[in-house]
């Protein structure tokens, strides 16, 4: 139970510092803001545990496009014919990836039952 809420809040945490670096690299936009208002539902899904099952699915759902962004990531850095990212999108990367591992850790974890 200890490692679930310990996921989940690594979980948050990643996901709303790439948002927010995202945001601050490229401008606001509202994927940014839901990527915060996502975080902001998982922590409240460790006090409450009505949201238990949403924020474990929204997790899910959110670590395997994580997964799909961070590969498109390297691809798009290979542009040009040799890898090159920039600081901006080095950091980005390692949001991802870590966004990508919480998510995806958290299949190992059983839906609770609605």
């Amino acid at each position: 139970m200890a490692m679930k809420v310990l996921l989940k809040l690594m979980f948050a945490c990643s996901l709303s510092g790439t948002c927010l670096i995202g945001m601050a690299a490229m401008g606001p936009d509202p994927w940014g803001m839901l990527g915060v208002v996502v975080s902001v539902v998982v922590v409240a899904s460790t006090l409450l545990r009505q949201l238990d099952l949403a924020a474990l699915l929204i997790a899910r759902i959110v670590g395997v496009l994580a997964c799909l962004a961070l590969g498109l990531l390297l691809l798009a850095g290979t542009i040009g014919g040799s890898f090159h990212l920039a600081p901006s999108n080095q950091m980005i990367a390692v949001g991802l990836a870590l966004v990508a591992f919480s998510g995806c850790a958290l299949f190992a974890f059983r839906l609770p039952k609605p």
